[in-house]
């Protein structure tokens, strides 16, 4: 193909670089040349996992992976081990955040803490979670007496604060 003219792609010459599709071999990444690239040590599957699954010890061990790319690279077991599978993944590679079901510190239907007061004054009383909620999220839980609903925000595990009732 090469001195052949094609539609309007000009002729190759001789002695410049040419493609994967011409030489079989893939070329050289770009902006790596010569480079080694940067590890971390850090979290990935023994075994390839199906989606669904809850990870455990037996799933995790550590090694030396790129930096690149692994933004939300989970690091710490503890934050990894009981949370479930998104996406299936093979073994060696890293559980990043985005694979992963969320780690709610309030689930949906748990019972939950409802605190309240200012300065020295704090009153806490058991509640429901009517919704999942992430540290800092605004959420809706029933006070477990009254019945009554409550906004409140996630402030720990199981626990929230209530929210002024401003209208």
């Amino acid at each position: 193909m090469v001195g052949r003219r094609c539609g309007s792609v000009a002729p190759r010459r001789a002695g410049t670089a040419s493609s994967a599709f011409e030489t079989g071999r893939a070329g050289p990444r770009i902006g790596s040349a010569g480079r080694e690239i940067a590890q971390t040590r850090a979290l990935v599957l023994v075994e390839s996992l199906p989606r669904g699954t809850v990870l455990n010890t037996a799933h995790l061990e550590r090694a030396d992976i790129p930096v690149t790319g692994q933004g939300d690279l989970v690091v710490a077991r503890e934050s990894a081990i009981g949370r479930r599978l998104k996406v299936h993944l093979g073994a060696g590679q890293a559980p990043l955040g985005r694979y992963l079901d969320h780690d709610w510190p309030v689930n949906k239907g748990a019972p939950v803490t409802i605190a309240g007061g200012k300065g020295p004054i704090r009153i806490e009383t058991a509640g429901v979670a009517l919704e999942p909620g992430q540290l800092g999220q605004a959420i809706q839980v029933t006070n477990a007496r009254s019945g009554q609903l409550v906004h409140a925000i996630v402030t720990g595990l199981n626990k929230v604060t209530a929210r002024p009732n401003i209208r």
